[in-house]
């Protein structure tokens, strides 16, 4: 073997590597790797936090869509965006504020806040709160015992896979549950 083989065969898979966007920094998304990232400013941001407890994933000003994946105790902040979609764990809260949309997948604790947006659409595990206030239309669904509230909206809709539907009045509505004092 000559001896500029060995360099020209590392440059070549040290290029392949950078090439292939082997990691999200490569492709100029965060590494969720730790407790926290944040995505400011691109036009699409994915972010996952793999099995990490307590993440806090955050998308703002972006130009397309932020989805994000996350564990238990998660925190998934969404603002000033088009679209945001998450994925979480127990006792996650997911904000999102002046977006077009946002959709959420919780278990069981979580709380889904929506404001200022066009659609929000949640599906909330047991003993979840789910908030929608100064937007078009609010499609809750609660696996199990929930508490919904409805402020300033045009369409407020919550679907109980489990228990009756009570309207506490208020704008305020519970699957499972009685009506909070």
């Amino acid at each position: 073997m000559g001896r500029g083989r060995p360099f020209k065969l590392l440059a070549l898979l040290t290029f392949a590597l950078v090439a292939s966007g082997c990691d999200e920094e490569s492709r100029g998304l965060p590494d969720c790797g730790s407790s926290s990232c944040t995505c400011d400013g691109l036009d699409i941001c994915e972010l996952d936090c793999g099995g990490i407890d307590g993440c806090e994933p955050m998308c703002i000003s972006f130009g397309e869509t932020c989805t994000a994946q996350c564990a238990d105790d998660c925190q998934f902040t969404c603002m000033s965006g088009p679209q945001c979609e998450v994925t979480c764990g127990n006792d996650c809260i997911v904000d999102c504020s002046s977006v077009s949309s946002c959709s959420a997948l919780t278990s069981t604790g979580g709380e889904f806040v929506c404001g200022s947006a066009s659609t929000c659409t949640a599906t909330i595990g047991d003993l979840s709160t789910a908030s929608c206030d100064s937007v078009e239309r609010c499609d809750i669904t609660c696996t199990d015992r929930c508490v919904v509230t409805c402020g300033s909206l045009a369409t407020c809709e919550v679907t109980c896979e489990q228990g009756a539907q009570e309207d506490c009045g208020d704008a305020v509505k519970t699957c499972g549950t009685a009506c909070p004092p």
